[in-house]
Parts: structure tokens; C-alpha cells; sequence
């Protein structure tokens, strides 16, 4: 009987994505604005007009339309303007900071576009292929969201909470742009998994089925026969089909998972050192440090220590 496990919820739980909205800004019809790469992972609703986008992920600029969503998974650098003239960027923080001060950064006549505009984070020290093959840009347009009710509703709160805020609207604000994110990021892995893409992992029904064992139970004594037995295949073809899937063994999964697992029980417990290792399937606490460290390059006490 096959594990009936969510491994998809499994690695967003780890991931523990935390949601930010800066601010609605009104634009003119003449702007660049320029955000430089960062740890954080910036995201845009377009409200209402529309701009246009540049970065290196990208040969020519692409337009975006009221509706459009879009994020940026690492971080990238780019640019966002309302002509694709060449008009000197402004800083963004010059931005941000002139609509504290309650300034119109830009003199137009008229707002010509409204953006509202936040950010995501991941846990620091995740490591995950899952995370390492996201695009720099994931962007869904308002054309395609015919049949995405639950995004409109979510987009379509955010907008009225930073329209009109309430008491308790910046923890509605940012709860909601997290679930935003996990919508968009499912809505992304399932459009894109086609036999040639890294997504078609979690169709793929034997290795979806090694990675529902090891996620269930990352506890347990796993060998790549032990594996293999369970998913009904011999050890060389789960080896080979994990590794061009996954991009890793089998088993170097199961050790970067555990060591996920450990990490987070660190900065979430009180549990020791040695209970941690039993939770994750090292017999002693010395073993699991040796691990660790190989891994995150410190031991486990530093990493309880980090803030």
C-alpha cells in the first residue's frame, strides 16, 4: 500500500514562508524604479494600469496588466517602469522613502498605475532542489486566471486591506501574502510538470512514492534496497531515475532532509541534542553533530545559538 503523504506541504511547512506588504504606491506615467538583488524575495500585485518589467531574466521588457502578479524567487534584480523609454531609475528606497514622508515621488497629473508591492522569506538556511529550481520570475497574468477564483479572492483582499486598513489589517496583510505565495507556487510546479522539467517529480508515480516514504519517515533506517522494496522497483533504476529527477542519490536526499528536520527542531525546541538525532534517524548525538556540520558548517549548539 502506497504512503498517502503531501510531500509538496511537507517542504512548505519547512520552508515557514513569512509575508510582508510594504505599500500601495501610485505611479505617473513617466517612472523607473530599480530594486537590486536581495534575501528577500519581492512580489507585486498590479492593481490597476499597467507597466512594464526588465532583468536580466528576461531578453525584452514584458508588459504587465492590471491583474498580474508576479515574484521573485531569489531575490533577482530588476526593473520596473511605466514606458520602456530609457528613463533614469530611481532608487527604490528613495521610493519608499519619499511615500513615509507622504510625498508624490513622481508629478503627473494623474496615478496612471497602481502597484502594490511587498515581500516573501524563507527560513534562512533552507536547502532544498525544490527551492534551487524556481525560476528567477514567476509571473501570472490576469488573462490566465480565468479559473483561479481563489487568487482573485485573495489579491482582491490584500488590495482592499491596503485601501482601507482596519484594526489587525497588517497581520491580515501578511498572512494572506503568504498564502498568496503558496497558491502561486503550487499553481507554477503544477502548469510546469512536463516530461521535461524538474517539476515532473511530483508525477513521476515511483519516485513521488520514495520521496511520500522518506518524508513520512525520515526517522527510519533507509537503504536503497529498503527504498527501492518499498517503491516496487530494483535499486539501480529508483537510483538512476531519483538522481535525473531530484538531481540527487536517494540517499544524499535522505541526508539533506534529515538535516533540515534537525535544523528546525533546533531553533523550534527545547529538545536536546540527542533527542534531536533519534527524531531524525542518527543513533547518537555525536553522529548527528558530524552530519550537521558537514552540512551547515557549524554544530548544533551554534545553530540553537543563531537569532
Amino acid at each position: 500500500m502506497s504512503v498517502q503523504f503531501d510531500v509538496f506541504s511537507d517542504i512548505l511547512n519547512m520552508i515557514r514562508l513569512s509575508g510582508t506588504v510594504y505599500f500601495r504606491l501610485n505611479f505617473g506615467s513617466d517612472w523607473a524604479m530599480e530594486i537590486p538583488p536581495s534575501p528577500y524575495k519581492m512580489f507585486y500585485i498590479v492593481e490597476s494600469g499597467d507597466c512594464w518589467l526588465r532583468g536580466n531574466f528576461t531578453e525584452s521588457p514584458i508588459r504587465l496588466k492590471a491583474g498580474d502578479i508576479l515574484t521573485f524567487p531569489h531575490g533577482d534584480y530588476h526593473l520596473l517602469s511605466g514606458t520602456t523609454d530609457d528613463i533614469p531609475p530611481q532608487a527604490h528606497t528613495a521610493i519608499l522613502e519619499a511615500h513615509r514622508t507622504g510625498k508624490s515621488f513622481y508629478q503627473d497629473d494623474e496615478a496612471c498605475t497602481t502597484l502594490v508591492w511587498g515581500h516573501i522569506a524563507f527560513q534562512k538556511n533552507i536547502l532544498h532542489p525544490f527551492l534551487e529550481h524556481l525560476p528567477p520570475l514567476i509571473h501570472i497574468r490576469s488573462a490566465e486566471r480565468s479559473d483561479m477564483d481563489w487568487l482573485k479572492s485573495i489579491t482582491n483582499k490584500i488590495i482592499q486591506e491596503s485601501q482601507s486598513p482596519q484594526p489587525g489589517s497588517s497581520v491580515v496583510i501578511d498572512r494572506l501574502s503568504e498564502l498568496l505565495h503558496i497558491y502561486m507556487l503550487r499553481a507554477f510546479m503544477l502548469e510546469q510538470a512536463t516530461p521535461d522539467s524538474y517539476w515532473k517529480v511530483f508525477s513521476d508515480l515511483q519516485i513521488y512514492q520514495a520521496l511520500q516514504h522518506i518524508h513520512s519517515d525520515p526517522a527510519a533506517d533507509w537503504t536503497l534496497e529498503s527504498l527501492a522494496y518499498k517503491v516496487g522497483v530494483s535499486r539501480t533504476l529508483l537510483a538512476t531515475r531519483f538522481k535525473e529527477k531530484v538531481g540527487m542519490t536517494p540517499m544524499r536526499y535522505i541526508t539533506l532532509w534529515r538535516m533540515q528536520k534537525a535544523l528546525d527542531l533546533l531553533e523550534t525546541t527545547t529538545l536536546s541534542t540527542y533527542d534531536v538525532a533519534q527524531r531524525v534517524g542518527y543513533g547518537s548525538e555525536e553522529a548527528l553533530t558530524r552530519a550537521f556540520q558537514r552540512q551547515f558548517h557549524m554544530t548544533p549548539s551554534k545553530a540553537r545559538q543563531l537569532p
